[in-house]
């Protein structure tokens, strides 16, 4: 069907946004060594259920986090593809990557503060993030199949046209596998990270 047809025609980018989300966190690593965290920041003695009661205006451990959490990802999956259009898929990319030079940032200040980057991955990441990290590897290899799409058009065809094609195979991917899992990846990112995170370093 349509979906596997988009599948296939995504392996390569998918193979190229593996690396540049991997580069993504270690430029991530390489600005904690630079600007480094508060002891403050980064101790998680006291860490306790009621930490997690809110984290800005998102409300963890509560069925009403779980939209908005949602909402704030496919928002920057749709800011993503607007930007890459525009620019051949490099900004709209730099905004897929933005996350995991965070990750990256945070995961290696932690380590410097004496926890494990397994450990800070497992707790903080993984719960979540095994449905989060696909999603956003789909999107990423979507940004760079349009910038290729419209950087090399096939003979006969206009740069519109092939743009359109690329618009149409990222719109299956959205609605069909990357909206749904970070649907998935929002209702465990309430109710079940926070409670990883409790019982492996509260």
């Amino acid at each position: 069907g349509p979906v596997v047809e988009t599948v296939r025609a995504y392996r390569l980018p998918m193979a190229l946004a593996v690396g540049m989300l991997a580069v993504a966190v270690w430029i991530g690593s390489g600005l904690a060594e630079q600007f480094p965290l508060p002891k403050e920041v980064v101790n998680l003695g006291g860490l306790q259920i009621e930490s997690f009661s809110r984290l800005g205006n998102i409300r963890l451990l509560d069925a009403s986090g779980i939209g908005l959490i949602w909402f704030h990802n496919v928002r920057a999956v749709v800011l993503a593809l607007i930007l890459g259009i525009f620019s051949f898929g490099v900004l709209g990319l730099l905004v897929v990557m933005l996350p995991l030079v965070l990750i990256g940032y945070f995961g290696a200040s932690f380590a410097a503060a004496g926890l494990p980057p397994l450990t800070f991955f497992a707790a903080f990441i993984l719960p979540h993030g095994i449905f989060e990290i696909p999603a956003m590897l789909i999107v990423g290899a979507g940004i760079l199949r349009i910038g290729a799409l419209v950087v090399a058009p096939s003979q006969g065809r206009s740069i519109g046209e092939v743009a359109m094609q690329g618009l149409a195979e990222w719109t299956r991917a959205l609605v069909a596998v990357v909206i749904p899992l970070l649907a998935a990846a929002a209702v465990l990112e309430v109710f079940l990270t926070p409670r990883v995170v409790l019982a492996l370093l509260g």
